[in-house]
């Protein structure tokens, strides 16, 4: 969710960097006002996971952090609204509805509320040290349409009233099995209208995920490959329900296993053992007992980390335990959630605190008379390369607000992503000649263009392609 757009510098490290040599010019004069900035600078964008009892939205939470902290079972197990957090050590804590926060264990199992009486709590909060905490703040929360209908009450509480001591949601994952039923269309109107614009100016992202895709329709011993189903029906799901920021297919428990670091080398000696085995063997082995050469206790290992799904389809990309994690990355989903929330979430969440920081600075430097050599270096950054992404961003709110269906607003967007790359630059071999002459054109067409919306998009186009273009001639 951290990858930088090609050729740039991660803005919030570049924020950083101006923080710091700004404090060096002011030294004790200015600590406790930059230090108030980075602070803000580095709050994360909050994302909520909700959905329907049993769609895996804990499993998910682990995979979105690196750790198995969130209880999982096939059974409802999330009965409390659990906030997960950047911190160190490791620990929990509840928060009780007379205000108080009191300390509780933490196990491998998740947070253990023990002698405290559940009806007393109104949310945990569990800090881990995981990097991807550093950009989000991930809220857990109880399944909707739940045989407990008070911890269904709680997740609407939460995410559609009261909003407590707990930060806004910047945007929501919503998990479904198949399709979206009318309260999970109502449920998901409420949150937008609750929650208001997002990180990106527009309304905030809410992403729908077809959950277990490793079991779609029919699951991994149907005829049809389910994942590759799993993406058909959010194909459907997103044209049918254009209010949705996305619509991706996932599966909780390849995901989880791939990013908690569940798997060893034994399991992908396991599995590369099954290759060769009849499939018939394979599915019901749980009555056949496993081909030979596994054992009973290993193959139900390796069925509960990556399913019966990575079962049959994982024996052909088991080469390496790499070339298998690498797989199970990509059809787990994760891979494409990932970078739908970098684009809808965390990189306009990032632009946006920039944006305050740079004219926060700003302000406080004419306010509190700061040295004129400061107020050069804050002023110098705005055109710098290093921030020129809020430009870009800057260009596209404009855009979309004035012409949303203008072909910039695609070009502006692809400039967001990771790895996205310009028509005639290829990623193998990214000829600077080929971003100069993308360039040329965009600034032609600022030149002619019919509004100022679209002539500022074009330039700032051009200027993006000539920053990459610089980083093109010394490829990482």
């Amino acid at each position: 969710m951290d990858a930088p757009p090609n050729g740039y510098p991660l803005l919030r490290s570049s924020a950083e960097q101006l923080l710091d040599e700004v404090a060096a010019l002011l030294g004790l004069h200015g600590a406790i006002v930059i230090d108030e900035f980075r602070s803000a600078l580095r709050r994360p964008a909050v994302i909520a996971v909700s959905g329907r009892v049993n769609t895996g939205k804990s499993t998910l939470v682990n995979s979105l952090i690196s750790a198995k902290r969130a209880p999982t079972s096939a059974q409802e197990t999330t009965a409390l609204i659990c906030c997960y957090a950047y911190g160190a050590p490791d620990r929990a804590e509840a928060a009780l509805d007379s205000g108080e926060v009191i300390p509780i264990p933490l196990t491998p199992s998740g947070p253990a509320i023990g002698n405290a009486q559940q009806g007393a709590i109104d949310y945990l909060r569990v800090y881990v040290q995981a990097a991807a905490l550093q950009l989000v703040t991930i809220i857990d929360t109880p399944g909707l349409g739940s045989a407990a209908t008070g911890n269904s009450a709680r997740t609407e509480y939460r995410l559609l009233g009261h909003q407590g001591p707990q930060p806004g949601a910047d945007a929501l994952l919503y998990l479904i099995r198949d399709s979206f039923r009318p309260d999970d269309e109502d449920f998901v109107s409420r949150f937008r209208a609750r929650h208001g614009n997002g990180p990106a100016g527009g309304p905030v992202p809410v992403i729908g995920l077809v959950a277990h895709a490793d079991n779609h329709d029919g699951g991994p011993w149907h005829s049809a490959e389910p994942v590759d189903m799993a993406k058909r029906a959010a194909a459907e799901l997103a044209r049918r329900m254009p209010q949705l920021t996305a619509v991706l297919p996932v599966s909780g428990l390849l995901a989880e296993t791939v990013r908690t670091g569940a798997l060893r080398e034994q399991d992908v000696r396991n599995l590369r053992l099954l290759q060769g085995a009849d499939e018939m063997r394979l599915q019901f082995a749980e009555h056949l007992g496993p081909p030979p050469g596994v054992a009973k206790e290993d193959f139900r290992r390796l069925t509960a980390l990556i399913g019966s799904y990575g079962v049959r389809y994982g024996r052909e990309h088991c080469g390496s335990a790499a070339e298998l994690a690498d797989w199970l990355y990509e059809r787990s989903g994760l891979a494409e959630l990932e970078r739908a929330l970098q684009n809808a979430v965390t990189g306009p969440a990032e632009s946006v605190r920039v944006e305050e920081m740079l004219a926060g600075l700003m302000a406080a430097a004419r306010s509190q008379s700061w040295p004129p050599e400061v107020r050069r270096l804050i002023e110098s950054a705005r055109h710098a390369p290093a921030f020129h992404r809020l430009q870009e961003e800057a260009a596209l709110a404009l855009l979309r607000s004035s012409a949303p269906g203008h072909e910039l607003v695609a070009v502006l967007e692809g400039l967001r992503q990771a790895d996205w790359w310009p028509p005639a630059v290829s990623p193998e071999a990214p000829e600077r000649s080929g971003y100069l002459e993308l360039a040329s054109h965009y600034q032609a067409v600022a030149g002619s263009a019919s509004t100022g919306a679209e002539a500022r998009a074009a330039r700032v186009i051009a200027r993006s392609l000539f920053i990459r273009s610089g980083a093109a001639r010394n490829p990482a």
